[in-house]
């Protein structure tokens, strides 16, 4: 799942919000900014250094997509992707990566619900690949 058809869940992340967790400020400076220029002014980004605090943000405000690093401290990309997937099967879950091996996709592919939303973007990704 790719921001492009994010879209279609567009008046839900309006009001909801976005989770952007990476334990580089980089990266999630990076995705705040990009999403500021391409949603609405009224999205709310929450952003977390971690993946139990990602998982804490999503528990509080059940937003329609998140964005998870794949590594991070306390508790990993996956690990909370598959804590999220559990309560919110519903929960758009795009992983970060630094990895562009396919071991890591057809790990987190079977966390996903049959019905389910999932992305995998390399972080070395141009701001066009993530909108597409």
């Amino acid at each position: 799942m790719m921001l492009a058809q994010v879209e279609e869940r567009k008046s839900e992340i309006d009001v909801l919000g976005i989770v952007i967790a990476d334990d580089q400020d980089r990266e999630r400076t990076w995705l705040r900014e990009l999403f500021t220029k391409h949603l609405s002014n009224q999205t709310p980004i929450y952003e977390a250094e971690d993946g139990q605090k990602a998982l804490e943000l999503v528990r509080e405000h059940k937003p329609p997509v998140v964005f998870l690093d794949i590594e991070m401290p306390i508790l990993s990309g996956i690990k909370s992707a598959e804590s999220i997937l559990k309560e919110f099967p519903q929960t758009g879950v795009i992983i970060l990566s630094n990895h562009s091996d396919e071991i890591f996709v057809r790990k987190l592919w079977k966390l996903v619900p049959s019905d389910g939303a999932f992305g995998y973007v390399l972080k070395d990704s141009t701001d066009q690949q993530v909108i597409d």
